[in-house]
């Protein structure tokens, strides 16, 4: 079975990348891409039945978007997370799990290193 074809990316968000962004979350910003993301694609928040997002964030931003999909999973793979996502999604899209995802992934390295005294200085 292959998974050629049977997919497509029709939207997409994007927040530029900086260093520190005080007073942002993460479930913020991953609910403003996912709506960015949903108005590019010319779809309705009704319009979605999946979502794939970063570990941890997949219960928040469920909750923040009001949406209750029968199909979410949260991802963790460092700097692969994003390529893991659209591949997860095309295999979830293919094997009839949905047909309408968001991939929606944010976050940073740096809290990994550093106290969180430190985080945001």
């Amino acid at each position: 079975m292959s998974i050629r074809g049977a997919s497509a990316i029709v939207g997409i968000g994007e927040i530029p990348t900086k260093r520190v962004m005080p007073r942002r979350t993460d479930i913020g910003l991953l609910g403003e891409v996912t709506k960015m993301a949903l108005d590019d694609a010319h779809f309705q928040k009704s319009d979605i039945n999946g979502l794939i997002t970063s570990e941890g964030s997949r219960n928040g931003l469920v909750k923040y978007i009001g949406i209750n999909p029968p199909f979410a999973m949260g991802v963790a793979l460092a700097a692969a997370s994003g390529a893991a996502t659209i591949q997860l999604a095309a295999a979830a899209i293919t094997t009839g799990y949905c047909d309408t995802l968001p991939c929606a992934i944010s976050g940073t390295a740096r809290w990994r290193w550093s106290s969180w005294a430190e985080y945001g200085q």
